[in-house]
Order: C-alpha cells, then sequence, then structure tokens
C-alpha cells in the first residue's frame, strides 16, 4: 500500500481509507474524487468572495487540500461523497483559500 512509504499517514485512518479508496485502482472514484475536490475548491472561493489562482485546477486543488486540513481538524463529520467528508472538507478548504490569498496579497 502507498502509505508504507509515508510514515506520517499511517497514523490517520481518514488519510489511509481514502488513499486506498483513490488509489486502488477504481478510476471512476478517482475522477469524482476530483470533481468533489473541484466543487469544494470554487465554493470555497465562491463563499470568500475571491478568485482560487489556477481556476479550474487551483479548484481542484484547494479543494482536495481543504478536505485534508479539514480532515485533520473535523474528522469525518457529515455526509460523504466518494471518500471526501462534504463538511470539513468545505470549511478546510475556505481555511486553505483564505491562507493562499493572505500569502499572494502580499
Amino acid at each position: 500500500m502507498m502509505t508504507s512509504f509515508i510514515p506520517c499517514l499511517k497514523s490517520t485512518n481518514r488519510v489511509n481509507k481514502t488513499l486506498k479508496y483513490n488509489l486502488g485502482g477504481d478510476s471512476m472514484g478517482f475522477i469524482l474524487y476530483l470533481i468533489v475536490g473541484g466543487v469544494m475548491g470554487w465554493l470555497a472561493g465562491l463563499l470568500l468572495g475571491k478568485n482560487v489562482p489556477g481556476n479550474v485546477i487551483g479548484n481542484i486543488i484547494a479543494g482536495i487540500i481543504g478536505a485534508w486540513i479539514g480532515g485533520m481538524i473535523f474528522g469525518e463529520i457529515g455526509p460523504s461523497i466518494a471518500g471526501m467528508a462534504i463538511i470539513p472538507a468545505l470549511i478546510g478548504a475556505i481555511i486553505f483559500v483564505f491562507i493562499l490569498r493572505l500569502f499572494l496579497r502580499g
């Protein structure tokens, strides 16, 4: 499994399940994960009133990183799509976009 090469991920059950689900050969699951990540990044930019740099690719990256941040902070609360808990993913994406805009403004 992929996490054996990444020791810091062994203790995080949510990340392990997400990696197993998305890297286990299920291409539709991976595509759905990218779509959900893009929607989360787009919603975060929309709610903050700030554009995510990189347009579609930036939204996908912001959503996936936001899902990771939200999962680490809040765990798996609320509904889940493609292994991504929606509420923590959105909150994490908002946090990530806010921090990203602070760094890019200066």
